[in-house]
């Protein structure tokens, strides 16, 4: 069905409205979380871990004022007794000050014990990173491993990181996907006009929506790329939109 001008025109200031909103703001807090694991992969580096230690994790986010936790688990994986040592690094507020701690426990075969380490929003350094990595020492044939993690602490009132988190992914999603879906109603409804403005929204919106939910699993590494090639197809949807000029 045929959209009547006055129509077309505001659904087309709100499909992009949204889709720009979801943009922004989609860069913006994956470009944060990139942020947190670039800085922590320089924090407190050792030879001592071989192979990564998949079972840290650590909140995306923190808010002011806020406490949380960050645990990791010793396992052993062997059909032998084991000892493991663990070394844990946290900041203290400084990047200079790191609150260290170790944990030593004997593991039977198949066994695994967790470790807990208690973090603050004052622990961040700059104001506002927290850097922590932990590392657990060799024991043959048991290999050493390490994992460091950023967490950004941002300055909102009122509300925890994991709302935070939550907010921010239900804007993006509804930002990219709800402007894209609309923006395709309109094309419909003008026999096929703006398929440039159309083809790049869907490209950002799979690219973004791919690289930040692979980032929150922890592949950092692709999220970056993903990252760069996000960015770069924003900047040429926004010049070539300038040029076409739907509006």
């Amino acid at each position: 069905m045929m959209l009547k001008l006055q129509n077309r025109v505001f659904y087309r200031w709100l499909a992009m409205g949204l889709f720009v909103m979801g943009l922004i703001w989609g860069l913006l807090f994956w470009g944060v979380l990139l942020a947190g694991h670039l800085e922590a992969s320089r924090f407190e580096t050792t030879p001592l871990g071989e192979t990564g230690l998949d079972t840290l994790r650590c909140p995306l986010l923190l808010t002011t004022g806020e406490t949380n936790e960050i645990t990791a688990v010793l396992e052993n994986p062997s059909d032998r007794e084991r000892r493991r040592t663990a070394y844990t690094f946290v900041t203290d507020g400084s990047i200079l000050l790191a609150r260290e701690e170790t944990f030593r426990t004997t593991l039977a075969p198949g066994q695994s014990e967790q470790i807990v380490l208690p973090i603050h929003a004052s622990d961040a350094a700059w104001d506002w990173m927290i850097l922590a990595r932990v590392v657990v020492l060799r024991n043959n044939p048991l290999p050493g491993q390490t994992a460091a993690c950023g967490i950004p602490v941002l300055p909102v009132p009122l509300v925890t990181g994991g709302q935070l988190t939550a907010v921010s992914l239900f804007t993006i999603v509804v930002g990219l996907v709800g402007g894209t879906a609309i923006w395709k109603m309109i094309e419909k409804s003008d026999h096929g006009r703006g398929p440039e403005t159309d083809r790049g929204m869907i490209g950002m919106t799979i690219t973004l929506l791919l690289g930040l939910t692979i980032t929150i699993w922890g592949w950092w590494f692709p999220g970056i790329a993903l990252f760069i090639i996000t960015f770069l197809m924003a900047l040429s949807w926004v010049l070539k939109t300038e040029e076409v000029q739907h509006f």
